[in-house]
C-alpha cells in the first residue's frame, strides 16, 4: 500500500466513523492538503480525533494537531522545514506566501528567505540546520512575545507588476497571499486578521500541551 492509499484509508475511515457520506471531491481535498505530512502523524491525529472529537475534523484541525498538539519539537521542526522547501519551490517565483505558524515566519526571516531560495543544493543541509535551530527557539515561545513578517512577497509583487495579472489557471496571483500549510489564498487586506487568529490558535495549543 502506497502513501496515498494509506491516507485514503485513514480519511475514509473517519468519514465512516462519523457517519458521513464519502464524497470523492472532499476526500481528494483532504488527501491533497495532507499529503506533505508523514502517514504516521496522520494516524496519530486520526486516533486523537476519534477519542476527543464529536465531529469530523477539518483539514485545519489536522494541521493544528500535527503542528502543535501531538508531535515532539524535533518532529515539528522537520515538518516546518519541509513546508518551507515546498513553499519556496511552489510560490516564491510569482506568488506571495506565508505560514500559519509564526515561528516558521520568524526563522525564515532570520535565516534569510533569499538565502534559502538561492542557495546551491550542496548548501541546503547547512541552511536546514540553521533554520531548525532558530525555529526550535521560537516555537517554544509565546507567539505574542516576538514579531515576524506577515508574509514573503513573490516576484509579481516585488516588481510592482499589476495585481490583476491572470494565470493560465484563471487565478489572479497578485491579489492573494497563499498559506503554505494548505494552499488557500487570503486577500492582502484580510491577512492581518487571519494571522491574528492563527496566532491565537497557537497559544491555545500551547496551553493544552
Amino acid at each position: 500500500m502506497n502513501k496515498k492509499e494509506e491516507l485514503i484509508e485513514q480519511i475514509s475511515g473517519l468519514f465512516v466513523y462519523y457517519g458521513l457520506e464519502i464524497s470523492p471531491v472532499v476526500l481528494d481535498i483532504y488527501i491533497t492538503a495532507l499529503s506533505d505530512y508523514p502517514v504516521s502523524d496522520i494516524k496519530k491525529a486520526v486516533s486523537y480525533f476519534i477519542k476527543n472529537s464529536a465531529k469530523m475534523p477539518q483539514v485545519s484541525d489536522f494541521i493544528n494537531y500535527i503542528s502543535g498538539d501531538g508531535l515532539s519539537l524535533d518532529d515539528r521542526a522537520e515538518i516546518a522545514w519541509s513546508l518551507v522547501l515546498k513553499a519556496v519551490k511552489k510560490y516564491s517565483w510569482d506568488k506571495s506566501f506565508t505560514f500559519r505558524d509564526k515561528a516558521i515566519r520568524k526563522a525564515l526571516e532570520i535565516v534569510g528567505y533569499d538565502n534559502i531560495r538561492q542557495c546551491l543544493e550542496s548548501e541546503i543541509n547547512w541552511k536546514k540546520a540553521d533554520f531548525i535551530k532558530v525555529y526550535k527557539t521560537y516555537a517554544k515561545l509565546n507567539p505574542d512575545s516576538y514579531s515576524a513578517p506577515e508574509y514573503f512577497a513573490g516576484l509579481i509583487e516585488l516588481n510592482n507588476l499589476p495585481l490583476d495579472i491572470e494565470e493560465k489557471a484563471g487565478m489572479y496571483i497578485g491579489k492573494s497571499v497563499y498559506i503554505a500549510e494548505d494552499g488557500i489564498g487570503v486577500k492582502h487586506d484580510a491577512l492581518p486578521e487571519f494571522l491574528k487568529l492563527a496566532t491565537r490558535k497557537q497559544n491555545e495549543n500551547k496551553e493544552l500541551q
